[in-house]
């Protein structure tokens, strides 16, 4: 991926954006503090290359607390919120990893 981002920098070809649609009462905090344990877990998702000397540096970022970013379009028409979360994941999924909740 380091040599993609120096072809192409700011890229998101590598990215799979993936939209799940959840029924029902969402405890958001259990949801942030297991996104949280899972970054915590696994080195690789605070990982990140940069250059020194023209050569790939790897670089683990330090376990912080995780926030999940919240849209609320509760007040809409439901068919307008439909739209505009549709709206938000198609200019949301070339931003290379971004969480977010919409809340309807």
């Amino acid at each position: 991926m380091w040599i993609l981002d120096q072809l192409e920098p700011g890229s998101s070809a590598y990215n799979i954006p993936l939209a799940i649609h959840l029924s029902g009462r969402l405890n958001v905090t259990s949801l942030q503090q297991s996104i949280g344990e899972i970054f915590r877990r696994h080195e690789v998702l605070r990982t990140t290359f940069s250059t020194d000397n023209d050569r790939p540096v790897q670089r683990i970022a330090p376990v912080t607390a995780f926030s999940l970013p919240e849209i609320d379009l509760s007040a809409m028409p439901e068919e307008q919120r439909e739209a505009s979360a549709q709206q938000l994941r198609a200019k949301r999924h070339h931003v290379p990893l971004i969480l977010f909740r919409v809340l309807s």
